[in-house]
């Protein structure tokens, strides 16, 4: 009886680790377990410091209370700049709006240096306001209005890029959404536009008497 109670002792042992083992892998399970979607790419923290970059989708592991994860976006992002007075060549000043796009393609060099988005774009605009101020500022107004205007937004990404690559991107475009003449300017051209037109209509009123 003594051996019987002794194997019924074990038995609830093994029992009672059974069903801890069981609850271990219901709880902790789920948290050891990610999916990473196409559109992400994940980097995996141990301690707060990266140890790896995960840029295949499906469904990936982690050691929990260890390590976190941080999801990156792999789809083309937008950066947009608005209201940016810049002088041109011949003295006319201009309001610029423009937009940029960029991929984040070194997901450990963008965390290193960034981090998030919010901050990329902080430092984004100030580059591509520099060289939008640098080319624009080296021809006249009338040359934004040909088809020269598609070269200078090449040469402004040209140049940007070089300088963005160190944040673990690829700036792929920068383009120009709205080109304003200032309010007083704007004013000054439709002052200007409408005496030329009451001229205009003078010298035809004379002509017809």
């Amino acid at each position: 009886s003594g051996f019987a109670g002794g194997n019924l002792a074990m038995n609830q042992y093994r029992s009672i680790g059974i069903i801890v083992a069981i609850a271990v892998v219901v709880i902790i399970g789920p948290m050891a377990m990610f999916t990473v979607h196409q559109r992400e790419q994940a980097l995996v923290l141990r301690l707060g410091q990266p140890v790896r970059v995960i840029s295949v989708p499906g469904l990936q592991f982690r050691i929990p209370f260890f390590e976190e994860i941080v999801k990156i976006d792999r789809r083309v992002l937008y950066a947009e700049g608005s209201g940016e007075e810049v002088p041109t060549r011949d003295q006319k000043q201009l309001i610029i709006d423009y937009f940029a796009r960029y991929r984040i393609t070194n997901p450990l060099l963008f965390f290193q240096t960034v981090r998030s988005e919010e901050i990329m774009q902080q430092r984004l605009l100030p580059i591509i306001t520099s060289q939008l101020r640098r080319v624009v500022g080296g021809v006249p107004m009338a040359q934004l209005l040909t088809a020269q205007r598609a070269d200078m937004m090449l040469e402004i990404t040209r140049v940007a890029s070089q300088e963005t690559e160190r944040f673990g991107i690829e700036l792929i475009d920068v383009r120009m959404k709205r080109v304003d003449l200032p309010t007083q300017n704007s004013l000054a051209v439709f002052s200007r536009m409408k005496t030329q037109r009451e001229a205009e209509a003078g010298r035809i009123r004379t002509e017809g008497e």
